[in-house]
């Protein structure tokens, strides 16, 4: 890419504190498709806790919506005294 940038002037190459070194472009694409696969992990293991937190969520707030019904819709149950009905 900055090969254009390699001379600056006739027969004089770019000092070589200032050169790019060439990476063989297998390794580079190796590089590459680590970090991809890294980064497709991560995502995968977010939305995985994200989906398994939601249900944990909704499963707690329907057992404690449970517990706290009223008596009057089960079978046998007798209306507490205190309560008007």
């Amino acid at each position: 890419m900055l090969g254009i940038f390699g001379r600056l002037y006739p027969n004089h190459d770019m000092p070589s504190w200032e050169q790019v070194p060439q990476v063989p472009a297998s390794q580079s694409c190796l590089r590459r498709a680590g970090a991809w696969i890294v980064a497709v992990l991560a995502a995968a293991v977010v939305a995985i806790s994200v989906l398994i937190c939601k249900a944990v969520t909704m499963a707690a707030s329907a057992r404690r919506a449970r517990a706290h019904a009223p008596a009057a819709g089960r079978e046998g149950a007798s209306p507490r005294p205190d309560r008007p009905v």
